[in-house]
């Protein structure tokens, strides 16, 4: 995915790339939504899989492809969605948009994703730029959220 140089840490949200190894890579850590109706999870875990180590994946069950994002909570004063909104505004291209829009009631909250991607993307960048040992943070993440399907690392 990247070979910038002077790029630490870096955070794939849904890919299905995995990361390249670098001289200053120091980290990966891949999110995704396990039920992603765009991407499946499984192109995921081949990016972890290709990754180098220091690598982590958090697959959060009954999640979809725009889990790691505020978008399906937007709405406006009438309730409406995005798409919604763009499709009766007349915004060309709106209708490819529903392909990407993977948000379902049934899907985890809003709110309880962000806490757990929080949690996640907080504990990795702590410990590469605040040089922490946080891999502590990572014990036990899935006794602490129960909607991680699938934690894995290797460092």
């Amino acid at each position: 995915m990247t070979n910038k140089p002077g790029v630490r840490v870096v955070m794939p949200l849904a890919t299905g790339a995995g990361t390249k190894p670098s001289p200053t890579l120091e980290s990966t850590l891949i999110l995704s939504g396990m039920a992603d109706a765009v991407l499946a999870y499984s192109s995921d875990q081949s990016a972890y899989d290709a990754s180098p180590p220091r690598k982590r994946l958090v697959g959060i069950s009954n999640a979809g492809h725009l889990a790691m994002s505020d978008l399906c909570g937007l709405r406006n004063p009438e309730g409406k969605d995005l798409v919604a909104v763009g499709q009766e505004a007349g915004i060309c291209g709106m209708n490819l948009a529903t392909a990407l829009w993977d948000c379902k009631d049934s899907y985890v909250s809003q709110e309880r994703g962000r806490e757990i991607i929080n949690y996640a993307t907080a504990a990795a960048l702590e410990e590469k730029l605040h040089c922490a040992d946080r891999t502590y943070a990572f014990l036990g993440f899935q006794s602490k959220y129960a909607e991680v399907g699938e934690f894995r690392e290797q460092l």
